[in-house]
């Protein structure tokens, strides 16, 4: 019986595809680990309260890997409290604006990823009302009543928003911000 004998040519070729393969996922896999490592280290600085600094940590992330939830989830939780932050200073309006449309930019990246994203849509609604609050902005607080509402039709456990969509003021805000904090 003949054995069919592979063509020199095929053999090399062969060889190329699984070299340029083998680069490819260890490349790939170096991108995934330095996202991973980059977001513990986030959480690290969020838990300790360095806003800015888990913020910078999401955000490179956050650029590794531009697909993930969590890390978009991150972005836009260190961007929100960044934004509460500067609220509790007694921040000049100008400045709460600026931090809130980043926030709100990374908060919309968060439901661009997942529409139905309960914890997000609720942060989102709680930093409405906090800034609609601080800023006496009547549209921010509408925002965050719609945004309540509809977090309220995406869990049947929404008690931290309900009554926020009623009417958002400080403490429904601050139950809307206590929806389980990620990981």
């Amino acid at each position: 019986v003949a054995r069919p004998v592979a063509h020199p040519i095929a053999r090399r070729v062969a060889g190329v595809v699984t070299a340029l393969a083998c680069i490819v996922a260890v490349g790939a896999s170096f991108a995934f680990i330095t996202a991973d490592a980059s977001y513990l280290q986030a959480r690290l600085a969020f838990g300790a309260g360095d806003y800015r600094t888990s913020l910078e940590l999401a955000y490179r992330a956050r650029a590794y890997n531009p697909v993930s939830l969590k890390y978009a989830r991150g972005t836009a939780e260190a961007s929100g409290e960044l934004v509460a932050e500067a609220i509790r200073q007694g921040a000049d309006f100008s400045a709460v604006r600026q931090l809130y449309a980043i926030a709100l930019g990374d908060y919309e990246r968060v439901l661009r990823l997942d529409p139905n994203d309960y914890p997000g849509r609720a942060w989102l609604a709680s930093l409405q009302a906090r800034a609609g609050l601080y800023l006496s902005d009547d549209a921010l607080l509408s925002d965050a009543a719609a945004n309540a509402s509809v977090a309220a039709t995406l869990d049947r456990h929404h008690v931290e928003v309900t009554a926020l969509m009623r009417s958002p003021d400080k403490q429904s805000a601050d139950a809307a911000a206590s929806v389980r904090r990620l990981p």
